[in-house]
């Protein structure tokens, strides 16, 4: 049986809300991704390479579109081991809740819930929001963005 590639990987629209505020309903370990101009929403075997980063039309989810510091492909987001993993593939830090950062050429394990992400340049901090479900997660006070 072949997989639905539509429920695999979806876009969040431009106008969706906050990560931080919004917990999808969606299976253990899917991975929601927002930057600047909307997101995505990747099951876990999807075996997407999740590209994000300031060129647009090269990446999945864009972030510091406007930021010439910011890598075209900052950086992506892969499963490997049953863990989502964060690979920085830029020149710019991403900078983890706290005091960690992820340099370039660096890689995270992403954790279970909501991590908010900045790539760091000189000019701004870039927010990356980033979301894996848990097994059991209770859907939000919404479950997408409003018609």
């Amino acid at each position: 049986m072949t997989a639905n590639p539509a429920r695999e990987v979806s876009l969040l629209p431009r106008d969706f809300d906050s990560l931080s505020r919004t917990v999808p309903a969606a299976p253990p370990d899917t991975l929601f991704v927002l930057g600047a101009n909307g997101g995505v929403r990747v099951a876990p075997d999807a075996n997407l390479r999740l590209l994000f980063g300031r060129n647009e039309p090269e990446v999945h989810v864009c972030v510091g579109p406007t930021d010439a510091l910011v890598s075209r492909r900052q950086g992506l987001i892969v499963r490997e081991s049953a863990h989502w993993v964060l690979h920085n593939a830029g020149r710019l830090p991403v900078l983890f809740p706290g005091p960690r950062l992820v340099l370039g050429g660096d890689q995270a394990h992403l954790p279970t819930g909501y991590t908010p992400l900045f790539v760091v340049s000189s000019r701004h901090k870039h927010l990356l929001e980033v979301r894996v479900t848990a097994p059991g997660q209770p859907p939000g006070p919404r479950d997408g963005p409003e018609p």
